[in-house]
């Protein structure tokens, strides 16, 4: 029996390849084109002489029962235990705050000097302050934690206006300061906010007779932007602040080294560290973040590298996720955030691209596109929610976009000019090396976004409630006590 051509050539006299398939690996799904599980045609020389690279391929020249080629999805795997292991790690060891979007106030009396407590003059030894608790909706630690174990976090990162700003005026604020003398405690202050007699500074110890009692007031490091103040122990305790009880002053201590950790810090202003670029795509703000994004990492993630292999899912996954933490940190660089957001709107990216260039192929490609929109759609309703951010989405998209097309094995099925697929990935390979250097630029140089973006950050975060629902530099996390 004779066999059928399995491309025939239109009634139009145009002749265009497509993909072969078989009865048992009938494609449903875009996501099943990804693959280089079929051979491209051989260059081959026409009766004229000249090279023919659109030569339709006929099952003569193909081996029978042609079987389908599947990578293990071993980056997928890898991965998703690390997700795991990590919020594992940092529930345990961060401890599970409030569940809740919302912070509420907590107000405590607190000794204005260390050992001062039993006095019938209350407006002079104690004081009431108060502070926001530390919540986090998704089930996890709070954000300073996070920010400690690797989370996105300008300031750790690059050099940032306000955060210069900011120590520059608490060390003028200090400029000013006399070590106090009172009922044998000591400490830095005003001179004017005294309750005592002031002293020479250079007898501001506790082996001074004057300070019997020792050093009661000390510098503490409170949030994450390089707040501090000089107050007693239990205040700086209530407030879950960095107490250094070796310093006198803040302009002695460096609070961002206490913020960022992971690695010594040595400039007040700035942590240097940018493999924070990478780190955030393996934490998880909580369980419930984690997940979500499992949902849709795990079904589609191993579809994916089962067709187009190891090695390319994980360039495409980590360009996506980087150039999403590059977007994120350019336009919002003080809002803490983690997740692998950025690495799975790379792989829409990347489907989306071989929906359009399989667009004839695909038999209900109106579905596909439905379900790619549905999970776009929830992901940046979920990014308007604190420390998840719609920058990182939106950087994990446009990064997926053209690593895919540049890594892809095969520009689109219906052109088989070797050479025009080559031209086509070069030029999509140099725009997104051009991209990702661009974007590394911007985020280095730039340490004010808000001159050219005074909106932008509530793309990251829209405060449904009108009291600290967002993170800012008036309300922010606070570090963990006593670290």
């Amino acid at each position: 029996m004779e066999r059928t051509p399995l491309l025939r050539h239109p009634a139009n006299g145009r002749r265009y390849s497509q993909i072969p398939s078989n009865d048992e690996h009938s494609e449903y799904s875009v996501y099943s084109y990804c693959g280089d599980n079929f051979p491209r045609p051989e260059k081959r020389s026409s009766r004229s002489g000249t090279v023919d690279t659109q030569i339709s391929i006929t099952s003569d020249e193909l081996p029978p029962n042609l079987p389908r080629r599947y990578h293990r999805p071993f980056f997928i795997t890898v991965v998703t235990i690390v997700h795991c292991a990590l919020i594992i790690y940092i529930c345990v060891v961060g401890g599970i705050e409030d569940i809740s979007f919302s912070p509420f106030v907590m107000s405590e009396s607190v000794n204005t000097f260390g050992f001062i407590a039993n006095n019938n003059n209350d407006s002079v030894h104690k004081e009431k302050v108060s502070r926001y608790s530390g919540v986090n909706g998704f089930i996890g630690p709070n954000s300073s934690f996070l920010v400690t174990v690797g989370a996105k976090f300008g300031p750790c990162m690059k050099k940032l206006e306000v955060i210069e700003n900011r120590v520059k005026s608490i060390e003028k604020n200090e400029s000013d300061f006399v070590c106090c003398s009172f009922n044998g405690e000591c400490g830095m202050m005003k001179n004017a906010s005294c309750p005592g007699v002031v002293i020479d500074s250079e007898n501001c110890t506790s082996n001074s007779v004057n300070c019997t009692r020792g050093i009661t007031l000390r510098p503490c490091c409170l949030g994450l932007y390089c707040q501090c103040q000089v107050i007693s122990q239990s205040k700086c305790s209530f407030q879950r602040g960095h107490w250094h009880k070796d310093k006198l002053l803040c302009k002695d201590v460096n609070c961002l080294d206490g913020i960022c950790g992971m690695y010594k810090v040595k400039d007040k202003t700035s942590g240097h560290q940018w493999y924070r670029l990478i780190t955030p795509i393996f934490l998880h703000l909580g369980v419930i973040h984690l997940v979500t994004n499992l949902f849709f990492q795990i079904p589609v993630g191993i579809l994916i590298e089962r067709e187009i292999g190891t090695v390319r899912t994980c360039l495409i996954y980590l360009i996506s996720g980087i150039g999403g933490n590059l977007f994120c940190g350019l336009f919002n660089p003080l809002s803490p955030q983690v997740g692998a957001s950025g690495a799975l709107f790379g792989l829409i990216g990347l489907l989306i691209v071989k929906l359009l260039q399989l667009r004839h192929d695909v038999r209900r490609p109106c579905c596909e596109v439905l379900c790619l929109l549905s999970v776009a759609l929830i992901s940046f309703a979920l990014g308007t929610l604190p420390y998840i951010g719609n920058f990182v989405h939106i950087g994990g998209f446009l990064f997926g976009l053209f690593a895919s097309l540049a890594l892809l094995p095969r520009t689109n099925y219906r052109c088989r000019n070797l050479a025009v697929n080559s031209c086509v990935k070069a030029i999509f390979t140099t725009l997104l090396l051009i991209l990702l250097v661009g974007m590394c630029v911007a985020f280095f140089l730039v340490k004010n976004p808000r001159t050219f973006c005074s909106w932008c950050h509530y793309v990251d975060c829209v405060p449904y409630k009108k009291d600290h629902f967002c993170p800012s530099m008036n309300s922010d996390g606070f570090l963990d006590n006593g670290t």
